[in-house]
């Protein structure tokens, strides 16, 4: 859930609501139930990318983005390069939504009581 509060930091910062979350690593490549839970809370689109400095790759994308590239281009020449790939659902979207909610009061008392 600290994803997605992240994921919605990022929306707001770039003023819009479409958003890809690109994710590298053997497990979320593996799991397409990993996938898919993330795509659910955070309620974005979550695509696998199997590319060796996927970290160094995404900053690349991300700067590119901050400076008025369109990066969007999913049509790799690589294709292989891209693993599975996770939509939302609708349906799972107020259970997530709850969740968050849960977990935003909980870290605002935290913080209270930690005189933060």
């Amino acid at each position: 859930m600290r994803l997605a509060a992240i994921v919605d930091k990022v929306r707001g910062e770039r003023n819009t609501s479409e958003c890809l979350l690109v994710a590298s690593g053997t497990a979320l490549d593996r799991n397409e139930g990993l996938r898919q839970m993330i795509a659910d809370c955070c309620g974005v689109k979550v695509r696998v990318l199997r590319e060796g400095e996927a970290t160094s790759r995404g900053v690349a994308v991300l700067v590119a983005g901050i400076l008025g590239a369109d990066c969007t281009d999913e049509g790799d020449a690589e294709a292989d390069v891209w693993g599975g790939v996770c939509e939302p659902r609708e349906f799972e979207k107020g259970r997530w939504d709850a969740g968050r909610e849960r977990q935003r009061r909980v870290t605002e008392a935290m913080a209270r009581a930690e005189g933060w």
